[in-house]
């Protein structure tokens, strides 16, 4: 059994952490298909306070700083070189390409494991008083998780050459409150500052000509999209003209208040998805949503789009129809949701509808299903909450028996363990 939920806990990884992942290896291979790097010798960069290990480009025009060695604690400044033997450093941080092949990880600059679909950020010790990072103006690519773990950073500058921002850069660096991006910045995973939920200020310059910010939000150049709304903010109010939010575009908000104007047409998934609202305003109008109950749904299907969880309860409107992918919760972490009402309502399940389950991750949430008859399970790989204790209609227990089939290793022991009636 033990064996069986290993496999069940990696296989079920959090969509934003998969997103993430696919994200950085394409980004790794799209640089090392530019650049071959030889990274069979390592040239070493020594300083007062710290080593800083480095490869060199094939042609030898480029430097790439791979891992730094801090010798001692207090350093408060960590100064990139600007060269390594004549080659401009345009890379920083353990790239994927030097991983194992079973590696299920990032690495940070100290080489420091983080795991973010499992919620394990490392920090270094030897990090622990680094207050600021100064990098080269040359600088145009940073890995995945590279800065994680920052306890005392405050600021961030990243140089305008550097074009993508991948998962994790600077997770878990809870003092860190302002940022300026990159003027050629052409992607940004909403990954790239998790855990880090003191952000407030963000700011990109107005040449960039992919993004822009408004009142704090960093958007789409032509101000229809919302990419990500920094997590320090209070109110997220969204300002009219958006169409789009981007998928986790909530991620780690500490927003109490959320107010959705009518131009808004596409949410995306777990967009809406924080774990202190309170409220939340759909303005009258939008012609895409309605609210009912604390649940936002899409008018065309009924199918559920974001739900405000009460006292850990998820009250699902019975104008609901379909629960599917990429369910914003609001109000609580998914993991803490203590109990699921499902009406007779829903008659649909498809893709990875267990959002009370955080995605397959074993929880003590208690789901009652108040049909007779279960939800049409749609798609191949769709699931059934398998290890919650689930409440049926007492005349309706041999449909959900039925319903379980093949969707869990032994309907029998299933029933036994976890199918109660009411």
């Amino acid at each position: 059994m033990k064996k069986l939920f290993k496999i069940l806990f990696l296989v079920a990884m959090s969509v934003t952490a998969i997103a993430a992942a696919n994200m950085c290896s394409e980004t790794a291979k799209a640089a090392e298909s530019e650049k071959e790097w030889s990274t069979g010798k390592s040239v070493i960069i020594r300083q007062k306070n710290c080593n800083f290990f480095a490869y060199l480009s094939k042609d030898g025009k480029a430097s790439w700083v791979y891992q730094v060695r801090i010798k001692k604690d207090g350093m408060k400044k960590l100064s990139f070189p600007t060269q390594i033997k004549g080659a401009p450093v345009t890379r920083v941080g353990y790239g994927e390409e030097l991983y194992a092949e079973d590696i299920e990880c990032y690495y940070s600059i100290f080489k420091n494991a983080l795991e973010p679909w499992h919620n394990c950020y490392d920090t270094d010790v030897k990090a622990k008083d680094i207050t600021a990072i100064k990098f080269p103006a040359t600088l145009t690519q940073i890995d995945a998780g590279a800065f994680c773990g920052f306890k005392k950073l405050k600021k961030v500058k990243i140089p305008d050459g550097v074009e993508t921002l991948s998962s994790c850069i600077f997770a878990a660096c809870p003092k860190l409150k302002e940022v300026k991006l990159p003027a050629r910045l052409k992607s940004f995973d909403v990954g790239a500052f998790d855990k880090s939920k003191a952000i407030k200020k963000l700011f990109v310059p107005s040449e960039n000509a992919e993004f822009r910010t408004k009142k704090g939000y960093l958007l789409s150049k032509d101000s229809k999209k919302i990419i990500w709304a920094p997590p320090a903010l209070k109110k997220f109010s969204i300002p009219s003209g958006v169409t789009e939010l981007n998928y986790g575009t909530l991620n780690d908000s500490q927003a109490k208040e959320v107010i959705i104007p009518k131009s808004v047409g596409n949410i995306g998934a777990e967009a809406l998805s924080g774990s202190k609202i309170k409220k939340i305003t759909l303005k009258k109008g939008n012609k895409t949503y309605k609210m009912d109950r604390g649940c936002i749904y899409r008018k065309s299907d009924k199918s559920l789009i974001a739900i405000l969880v009460k006292n850990r309860k998820a009250k699902i409107s019975p104008k609901v129809k379909i629960l599917g992918d990429g369910i914003s919760i609001m109000g609580v972490r998914a993991r803490k949701i203590k109990r699921v009402n499902i009406p007779k309502s829903v008659k649909i399940v498809t893709g990875e509808w267990e959002f009370f389950n955080d995605h397959g991750l074993i929880c003590s949430a208690v789901v009652y299903f108040h049909g007779k008859t279960p939800p049409e399970i749609v798609g191949e790989n769709t699931h059934i909450p398998s290890f919650n204790k689930i409440y049926v209609p007492k005349k309706a227990k041999k449909a959900y028996i039925r319903w379980a089939e093949n969707k869990v290793l032994s309907v029998k022991t299933w029933s036994k363990r976890y199918l109660y009636t009411f």
